[in-house]
């Protein structure tokens, strides 16, 4: 089809891309609820076009030349254009608070999903860290209490301990070898 129009003035390159279509005799359908959230920032081009009262009238006739003036139509394709157009112009100014307000409402589900999916992530890795935590703990916990068993020993305790467990390894074995 060519791709979007780029006309900075018109905040319809999707439209155009549609009449392009049609008039090609490809079929069009209208989905009855938004895809996608589109965002727009505070003073961007489409708030700047909305203001702007003659963007509808350029709009109209920039289809016209660029895309219909040289289009062999019946009278009936005819009328049914002329219908699009005036359908176009309605969509255009009313209902856009509705429309508006249908898209709120699903950007907030949305989002509220969005925030469920985060929530359910971040408590499966709070789980998951906390599991490991304690069981760092519990190695912590074991390691110092050995310590703390070790510091209480005094060195001549220790060389007693070593010195009976040696003489005790000793007297096993000679009585092994007998």
């Amino acid at each position: 089809m060519g791709g979007f129009e780029e006309n900075r003035w018109s905040p319809h390159e999707d439209w155009e891309t549609f009449v392009k279509m049609t008039v090609r005799g490809l079929e069009v359908e209208v989905l009855p609820q938004p895809l996608f959230y589109y965002r727009t920032d505070s003073g961007g081009r489409l708030q700047e076009l909305s203001a702007d009262p003659l963007v509808p009238f350029r709009q109209r006739r920039h289809l016209i030349d660029q895309f219909l003036a040289d289009a062999e139509l019946t009278p009936r394709e005819r009328r049914d254009l002329w219908e699009c157009l005036v359908a176009f112009d309605r969509f255009v100014t009313e209902g856009v608070e509705e429309r508006l307000g249908e898209q709120r409402i699903w950007h907030d589900s949305q989002m509220a999903d969005l925030h469920g999916f985060r929530e359910a992530q971040l408590k499966e890795l709070g789980d998951r860290l906390g599991t490991e935590v304690e069981a760092q703990r519990a190695r912590a916990e074991a390691a110092e209490g050995e310590l703390a068993a070790l510091s209480a020993i005094t060195p001549r305790r220790l060389l007693r301990r070593v010195a009976r467990a040696t003489r005790s390894r000793m007297s096993r074995s000679s009585r092994a070898a007998s």
